[in-house]
């Protein structure tokens, strides 16, 4: 994988695993995914996916919030939660959005929970 022109991008290691960012040298606009791992063998039990901009640099209002949480419904279908929040990135003058998507399981008697 290599980044857009003007784009850098680096790994993100944790211990609930690797997230990718990217930002954009000229903008300072900011890019990432974080997959939450509970285990070695499952898939993501979380998926944060952040997009952070200066402040003044996009006008972030609930209406944009919802309307990017309620297309990735559309577009991921009902197996996942999606949620979408205002967020900011700690020790900068960033703001933005963070969607966080997990995956809906059904148990075997029949009451759905999350996949957290």
């Amino acid at each position: 994988m290599s980044p857009p022109e003007g784009w850098t991008v680096r790994l993100l290691p944790y211990d609930s695993g690797t997230g990718i960012a990217r930002s954009h040298q000229s903008t300072g606009v900011r890019a990432s995914v974080q997959p939450l791992y509970t285990d070695d063998q499952s898939p993501p039990g979380m998926i944060v996916i952040g997009s952070y901009y200066p402040v003044g640099f996009m006008r972030i209002t609930d209406e944009l919030i919802k309307r990017i949480e309620q297309a990735a419904r559309l577009d991921l279908g009902p197996a996942y939660s999606v949620s979408a929040d205002h967020a900011k990135m700690p020790g900068t003058n960033m703001v933005g959005i963070e969607l966080v998507v997990t995956h809906d399981t059904i148990d075997p008697r029949g009451a759905k929970g999350s996949g957290r």
